[in-house]
């Protein structure tokens, strides 16, 4: 039964731990966030496009790449926002050939959509990974509380919190004195090199910048501290209950 308590607490550990990382990722996902965001961070001086149109651009795309959706569909609505500050796009009579033609500042190029369909399946797979490690998480958790009592139960909710504050105070650290250096490696972890770098001025970069990506990782890091506050206060609140 010791050796079960144990892994029980580590297993609780571990899997809190990665539940509230999660949280801040799925609250960057939210299409709330990268309206606001895009709204403060779009390259509209790089781009064809006005910030108005960039920020309903960049939460279509937000769309297609998290909740997923119809390429042809998201292309349409693209063309149709085009027409708008290209003549000659307005008055073709295959508007996604002539779209295509105009390069990667009007439209999303193949390999820019290969890119957002590999970001989906990540995330995909990041939905389901985190289904499971929740029904661990609370198996553990409520097997820590029945079992080990809430004093222990406290320690593995301190553990978790402390934890992870000190992780994303290392990447925190990373960002600051290396960004491009923390977000090559970020994506490398996911992609293949070469699939995820694109033109400055592309229409992909213009609606997600390095701005909007910093703006990114501060909700996330906000998101995920406040859980971890959370735990750290509930944490110190049961120890100090079964001490008394």
């Amino acid at each position: 039964m010791n050796a079960l308590n144990a892994l029980a607490r580590i297993v609780g550990t571990i899997t809190l731990c990665a539940l509230l990382i999660g949280a801040g990722l799925f609250a960057c996902c939210l299409r709330p966030a990268t309206s606001l965001i895009a709204q403060a961070t779009s390259n509209h001086d790089d781009s064809p496009y006005s910030q108005e149109a960039l920020v309903g651009l960049a939460t279509l795309t937000r769309d297609y790449t998290v909740d997923g959706g119809d390429r042809a569909a998201m292309l349409d609505t693209i063309a149709q926002a085009a027409s708008d500050v290209s003549p000659a796009l307005k008055n073709a009579s295959d508007k996604q050939a002539a779209l295509a033609s105009l390069g990667e500042r009007y439209t999303l190029t193949d390999d820019a959509l290969d890119h957002l369909d590999d970001v989906n399946r990540v995330i995909g797979a990041a939905r389901i990974a985190f289904v499971v490690i929740g029904v661990a998480c609370v198996a553990a958790l409520a097997h820590v509380l029945v079992r080990c009592g809430k004093k222990s139960f406290g320690r593995v909710l301190m553990a978790s919190g402390g934890a992870v504050i000190a992780l994303f105070a290392l990447l925190a650290l990373w960002v600051v004195v290396d960004f491009n250096g923390f977000f090559a490696a970020f994506h490398s972890l996911f992609f293949s090199a070469g699939t995820w770098t694109f033109s400055y001025d592309s229409l992909l970069i213009c609606m997600y910048p390095p701005g909007f990506w910093i703006s990114m990782g501060i909700l996330w890091l906000a998101t995920t501290l406040a859980g971890c506050l959370i735990c750290l206060i509930i944490g110190r609140l049961l120890i100090k209950r079964s001490a008394a």
